[in-house]
């Protein structure tokens, strides 16, 4: 059976984002999405937020973080977080407090 794909624009980015720039499970034809759901609910949700917090930073991606600060009024960069990893420092303890022995 095929289905119909929704498909949707954010105003100023329609020429950023390309179909094939989104992950798989936004191109599967299926009767039952619930991953591409999920991701549309939370999109639509985040429109009524009054912060935006990205995984990313300014220079990678200037013209997306332009679009969204005229769209959002407060966005923030604090990427990339996979960086953060490489910083932090491990140890035997899960706890956050270094002297707790556990």
């Amino acid at each position: 059976m095929l289905l119909i794909i929704r498909t949707a624009s954010i105003p100023g980015l329609e020429n950023l984002l390309r179909h094939c720039d989104l992950p798989s499970y936004f191109t599967l034809l299926k009767d039952e999405n619930c991953i591409q759901d999920f991701y549309i609910r939370e999109t639509l949700a985040m429109t009524h937020a009054s912060v935006l917090t990205l995984n990313t930073f300014e220079q990678l991606e200037p013209s997306i973080m332009t679009k969204l600060a005229a769209i959002f009024p407060q966005v923030y960069s604090i990427g990339p977080l996979h960086n953060l990893l490489k910083t932090i420092v491990t140890n035997n303890s899960s706890s956050p407090h270094e002297d707790d022995p556990m």
